[in-house]
């Protein structure tokens, strides 16, 4: 066991092509329960975060399946908006424009 881990930017794997029902890593139990998710929330420009919805969909299948502590229905916090949030209890989104 560790004490908690945290995945800036992903998952962003995918099973393509995949019959419905296809696991992998993210559908089996990690180290710790104790997990964070960070993403930057615009998934409209390319140099941001093009795979977001994928990230999204690996993060709902997480909390289905009881691998993290965060509740299904997943509620994915914008940091911007809230200050007071449990980084271990749901996935945060940052919608700040990154710096020039």
């Amino acid at each position: 066991k560790i004490a908690g881990a945290s995945m800036i930017s992903g998952p962003q794997d995918e099973c393509l092509s995949c019959p419905e029902g296809t696991k992998f890593w993210i559908d089996n139990d990690f180290k710790t329960e104790r997990v964070t998710a960070f993403a930057h929330g615009n998934f409209t420009e390319s140099y941001l975060e093009p795979s977001l919805p994928g990230m999204i969909d690996n993060w709902t299948r997480m909390a289905m399946s009881g691998t993290v502590t965060w509740s299904y229905p997943l509620d994915i916090v914008d940091t911007g908006d809230y200050t007071e949030y449990d980084v271990c209890e749901t996935p945060i989104l940052s919608y700040l424009p990154p710096s020039a």
